[in-house]
């Protein structure tokens, strides 16, 4: 199998406490990467620190200085940057489980070749203290949604659909997984889980503003009125609909 050149992109802002987990999620994936984009969105923690002292371990890593309006901005601003054929995100907060970007590549180059591979998302609320994964007395959840630190893309997903709308401050990314659905771009989601979602008091799903319900609402509104400008006015396919229950190549 040939490796595309892979472009992991990762936003921060103020991460200190939890960005050590992340980068050790990364370097323990066993995948060449073309480069590790880390976007210092005006951090003030000490979280660059920690990123540089990863140099030696990640020698991949460049780091950008973000235009502080938040992640969707940080995100596009990386994006311009990278040179991979692949793009992957993580948020400084969250972890890959081993073997998550294999697992993505593999399924991206088998047939039918998808453009945006997934997996579940397993939110959990206390981290193993000697392991990159929840804690087996945690309480855990695999969630099917959207979410962009479990997915990889082809860099031609955004050439084609454009970058993030930096007009969200928070539902950024559910808008630009409408944008893929509406633009009926191959998407699969494997069973098994791609990212470790910590909740936190900081994490986004751990409260929701009105502010954050107004911008999820906001995405879904935009989303139908560009479908019926289309003359679209069926629904989009079910999120479970990508799901996938077959191994790809596997005997009938």
């Amino acid at each position: 199998m040939t490796v595309p050149g892979i472009s992991v992109i990762m936003p921060v802002k103020n991460a200190a406490a939890f960005i050590v987990d992340a980068l050790r999620s990364v370097i323990l994936q066993d995948m060449p990467l073309s480069e590790v984009l880390v976007v210092d969105d005006h951090s003030t923690d000490g979280a660059m620190g920690i990123v540089e002292s990863f140099l030696d371990r990640l020698p991949q890593i460049r780091i950008l200085d973000g235009p502080g309006r938040g992640p969707g901005a940080a995100r596009n601003l990386a994006i311009r940057a990278a040179k991979g054929d692949v793009i992957a995100f993580l948020d400084a907060d969250d972890m890959w489980p081993a073997g998550k970007l294999m697992a993505e590549i593999d399924r991206m180059g088998s047939d039918p070749a998808p453009d945006v591979v997934t997996g579940k998302v397993r939110w959990f609320e206390r981290q193993n203290t000697r392991a990159l994964e929840p804690a087996a007395d945690t309480r855990t959840e695999d969630i099917l949604c959207v979410n962009l630190g479990a997915a990889i893309f082809r860099r031609s997903v955004f050439e084609r659909i454009g970058l993030f709308d930096e007009k969200f401050i928070y539902a950024e990314d559910h808008d630009f997984f409408f944008r893929i659905r509406e633009s009926d771009t191959p998407m699969v989601i494997m069973q098994q889980p791609t990212l470790y979602y910590r909740r936190h008091p900081g994490s986004m799903t751990y409260t929701l503003s009105n502010q954050e319900r107004g911008d999820f609402m906001r995405a879904l509104a935009m989303s139908i009125m560009r479908r019926r400008k289309q003359g679209r006015m069926t629904d989009l396919p079910p999120i479970e609909s990508y799901l996938e229950t077959d191994v790809p190549g596997a005997a009938p």
